[in-house]
């Protein structure tokens, strides 16, 4: 008869759990909210472990799992539209992470239901696999030497503009303090969002910008810096504002605008 620890149950299932949850973010496009991630981790790791306790094992179900799934997406990812792509991008790594458990513990011998007894090794060995998977057969992998240009609309109040931005796969600056992604735009792109001339001859550096730009009423309670690193640049601060709204071709964005230190392409307006 195995022998099933409550603690290390709800341990092995949150930390799991922890990673599913960020790979799908990822996978999703999403911003990463390390906080809620992880405090829907700890509830997948309670839901588990009360699972095995026979009066519970009710909850072992199909309902009452895509019920926690769900409620354990809504934690993590906010509230629709965006929580339904990652809720779905979560299902699936667990799907295939579960069957790869399954699948190597046959081959391997190990016995079981393979949530309770299969080894660490072999958890992380499918879910490693897993992920490798899933990011070479995604869209965005095979989408990383293209060159894609997407109409993006920034709108501030009333106002709106613009952007002809570029997707950069590579792109990995997001603020640290809410996890949003950050938007690099031209200045002079963003123009139409205030009174003329604000945005005229702005300084480079960024902690000057944001003396002067903090001035406009537009942007009161809405500036912030973000630390950055680029080619040329080892540490740094970008400008950024949180708009009312960003939204591309395929979605809508969680995301701040920063304002390049440098003019972008005639072509380009942002980078995404």
């Amino acid at each position: 008869m195995d022998v099933i620890y409550a603690d290390v149950l709800f341990a092995r299932n949150a930390v799991l759990d922890y990673f599913l949850l960020l790979s799908a973010a990822r996978l999703a496009r999403a911003p990463l909210r390390r906080g809620r991630l992880a405090l829907a981790a700890a509830a997948g790791g309670i839901y588990a472990a009360a699972a095995a306790v026979p009066p519970l094992r009710f909850l072992g179900g199909l309902l009452p799992a895509l019920a926690v799934s769900l409620w354990m997406g809504f934690v993590a990812y906010g509230p629709p539209p965006g929580l339904w792509r990652c809720w779905g991008c979560f299902l699936a790594l667990s799907a295939a992470v579960a069957g790869a458990v399954y699948a190597l513990g046959a081959l391997t011998g190990q016995r079981g239901a393979p949530l309770f007894t299969a080894s660490p090794r072999l958890v992380l060995l499918s879910f490693g696999g897993c992920c490798a998977a899933v990011g070479l057969l995604s869209p965005g992998f095979l989408r990383t030497r293209q060159r894609e240009i997407l109409p993006v609309r920034v709108r501030l109040g009333p106002r709106t503009a613009v952007l002809a931005a570029l997707r950069d796969t590579g792109k990995e600056l997001l603020d640290p303090i809410s996890g949003a992604e950050v938007l690099i735009a031209d200045p002079m792109a963003l123009a139409s969002l205030f009174p003329a001339g604000a945005l005229d001859a702005l300084p480079p550096d960024a902690p000057e910008r944001f003396r002067r730009l903090s001035a406009l009423p537009e942007l009161r309670g809405r500036l912030r810096l973000v630390p950055f690193s680029a080619l040329g640049t080892e540490h740094g601060l970008l400008l950024c504002f949180r708009p009312d709204a960003v939204a591309a071709v395929d979605r809508e964005l969680s995301a701040l605008v920063g304002l390049s230190p440098v003019p972008l392409r005639v072509e380009i307006t942002a980078v995404i």
